[in-house]
């Protein structure tokens, strides 16, 4: 099996994590396909040590599993992985929103509703995830509840690869503008219902996608 040689050069151990997160997420590498130290050293152009503890970091996060004399075996996301990841990411968020609705500073919603309804209508799949990524982080962490924001944290920081890769369709892009925006309002207004309501149809929405695209990345992969 030929792995895929990246470029030669020193990475950090966050770049190096991105790296093989990425190509675990978007299918270059098999399921049950071992991921060799001494190969992903060389190509990353850094010792073993950095490589072991990114390994061990993926193992953690549920995308390689770590078999005694064999190394770490990929096991990508699969599409139970996906429905468990955004249930429980529902009802955290959803918990968030009820102990931050009243801390939320009106000025800053107003800030990132301008910057999102300024988004241009093409090209636009990076500042699209970037504002997605700002407000879901902003509900979270004025929550003020460290514990369940580490929990969220860590569940996105598992999804934020699909999210990206999904913002490249321009009718997601429309779609999850537009909920950002709807959601905005609601908190502004305080409405912490309707905005429960909206966060929760738009996590299920952001659900489907994602596993949408999981469903084709199986179906091309084989």
């Amino acid at each position: 099996m030929k792995y895929p040689v990246y470029c030669m050069g020193s990475f950090s151990k966050n770049q190096i994590y991105s790296t093989i997160f990425t190509s675990i997420v978007e299918g270059n590498y098999k399921r049950n396909e071992r991921l060799k130290e001494a190969q992903l050293a060389k190509d990353f152009g850094v010792s073993r040590t950095p490589i072991r503890e990114v390994l061990q970091q993926l193992a953690q996060d549920g995308m390689v599993e770590i078999i005694p004399n064999r190394g770490a075996i990929v096991k990508p996301l699969t599409p139970d992985d996906i429905e468990e990841i955004y249930e429980i990411r529902k009802h955290l968020e959803l918990l968030a929103l009820d102990f931050a609705i009243h801390r939320l500073n009106l000025d800053r919603l107003s800030e990132l509703k301008e910057r999102i309804t300024s988004i241009p209508e093409i090209d636009n799949f990076k500042e699209a995830s970037e504002s997605d990524r700002e407000l879901h982080r902003y509900i979270i962490e004025s929550s003020h509840k460290k514990r369940l924001i580490n929990m969220v944290n860590q569940l996105l920081r598992l999804m934020q690869h699909f999210r990206y890769i999904g913002f490249h369709d321009p009718e997601i892009t429309k779609r999850v503008t537009g909920e950002h925006l709807e959601i905005i309002d609601a908190l502004i207004l305080r409405d912490l219902g309707k905005a429960k309501m909206l966060l929760a149809d738009h996590l299920e929405n952001s659900k489907k996608a994602t596993l949408h695209f999981i469903f084709n990345r199986e179906f091309i992969n084989g």
